[in-house]
């Protein structure tokens, strides 16, 4: 039989049936794989998992530290020729629309809620905006803000937050004494001793004498020392208090000013000289590379919202203008003069620079700069520093009248109530102070008692 008849004809039965299987017969043996498939497969499952896992993640961590809950457009805000308090006012509507129903102005619940509630309180309370702890939104907050006060005078939520007791502390400190309520002067009281509390005590050698740190003395820095010196200024603490002195010679060992702060020979660094702060004594901070002096030894380079934090402190703490202090750090500044970014560092914490820009120079009592900085808006020369910081807010304000930083997201300024906060106070301060410092071709305005309409109440949700 040819093999063609054998795939035409039909088989014979003994052909078509296939053979059983014996019991002792041993199964086919399994195709192997490589080992080079085998880890392939095995990484690429991997990385699936993995990036399920961060989806989950980002949907929790954003349900978690989202700032708040957008409910939308504000209410229109009439224009007047005053711009710079029209956008105050839209910002103030905006602010006022997306407060939680607890009284917060945050939901997240990792955010650090007494802290972000507290700017706004500050921002509007600090003003002459006309709002007061008698308004009904800003009774809401002040009580979210005391709901987390603890017996030992902290406001701040306890848990992975306690690290933190002295920064929310510190901000929810000047709202409260923005208020002037005296019916909370027994929680600034107790929060005034617990900020007491934590500054690291004076001892001979020690530089970090008089600092301040996130949670209290241990490892201390110029930016949290500058938060406790103004919320113990605004809390009635006197700059010849002796825990104010001690705070004042901890930022002489910050400034990078050799009259204050000479070099040592026994460090591998020494200050530059510039009048610019550092973050640490003999530390710059991160992304801020230090500089290399004549003898070959680092320099810790100053910041600009560090150094405008220093300048504020020394200010607070009276000491005079015509000081070496002073004028070193003034020096700095016009040297460095910029409204681009937070200066040494880019556009982290720009907002946050605005603010504590405006509050030292506010306090220095100067008008008009005489920049010396090349990349200066307009070139070196004289800079009116205020109407300059009023007319870059104004152009940053979104059309619902909130401020966002949209190029960095560092230190929670991608969220737009904590920016907001930080403009309108930004923005009474520049007004206020241009009104109290006129130029010679305006005319001095009288700020009014209340220049702010207050803004209505959403209706409450009708629970079914």
């Amino acid at each position: 039989m040819s093999a063609d008849q054998v795939s035409t004809n039909p088989a014979s039965p003994s052909v078509q049936k296939p053979a059983e299987a014996t019991p002792d017969a041993a199964p086919p043996a399994p195709k192997k794989r490589g080992w080079i498939a085998t880890i392939g497969l095995g990484f690429l499952g991997l990385l699936v998992l993995l990036g399920l896992s961060a989806v989950v993640l980002k949907v929790i961590y954003k349900d978690l530290t989202i700032g708040h809950t957008d409910k939308g457009t504000p209410p229109s805000v009439p224009e007047t020729a005053d711009k710079p308090l029209d956008a105050i006012h839209k910002g103030v509507a905006y602010l006022q629309l997306n407060q939680e129903e607890d009284g917060n102005f945050s939901r997240g619940l990792l955010d650090p809620k007494p802290a972000m509630t507290a700017m706004v309180v500050e921002a509007l309370a600090g003003g002459n905006l006309g709002y007061s702890s008698n308004d009904e939104f800003m009774q809401k907050a002040i009580k979210a803000i005391l709901a987390e006060q603890k017996e030992d005078g902290a406001i701040v939520k306890y848990g992975f937050q306690s690290q933190l007791g002295n920064y929310i502390t510190c901000i929810c400190v000047n709202a409260l004494a923005a208020l002037k309520d005296p019916r909370y002067q027994p929680n600034l009281d107790k929060a005034r001793d617990y900020l007491r509390s934590l500054q690291r005590k004076k001892v001979e050698g020690d530089p970090n004498s008089g600092g301040v740190g996130y949670g209290g003395p241990g490892k201390v820095d110029g930016n949290n020392a500058a938060a406790w010196v103004e919320a113990m200024h605004n809390a009635g603490v006197k700059s010849d208090d002796p825990a104010m002195k001690n705070a004042k010679e901890f930022f002489d060992r910050l400034s990078n000013n050799t009259e204050i702060n000479p070099p040592n020979p026994e460090f591998d660094w020494e200050p530059n000289n510039d009048g610019s702060f550092m973050y640490r004594y003999g530390s710059a901070t991160e992304g801020v590379p230090d500089e290399t002096s004549r003898t070959g030894k680092r320099m810790p380079r100053g910041y600009g919202m560090r150094s405008y934090n220093g300048l504020k402190t020394f200010l607070i703490l009276d000491i005079p203008k015509d000081d070496t202090r002073i004028r070193k750090a003034m020096e700095w500044i016009k040297a460095n003069y910029t409204l681009d970014e937070n200066r040494n560092v880019g556009k982290k914490g720009l907002f946050y620079t605005y603010l504590i820009m405006a509050k030292a120079l506010a306090l220095n009592g100067d008008r008009i700069l005489q920049v010396t900085a090349s990349d200066a808006p307009g070139g070196p020369g004289p800079k009116d520093w205020a109407k300059d910081m009023t007319e870059r807010l104004l152009k940053l304000q979104k059309a619902d009248g909130s401020w966002r930083n949209d190029w960095n997201s560092g230190w929670m300024e991608d969220d737009p109530i904590l920016v907001t906060a930080y403009a309108v106070r930004t923005l009474i301060v520049c007004r206020e102070f241009m009104q109290s410092h006129p130029l010679p071709d305006e005319k001095p305005t009288a700020p009014p008692a209340n220049v702010t309409p207050k803004m209505k109440q959403a209706p409450a949700k009708s629970e079914k």
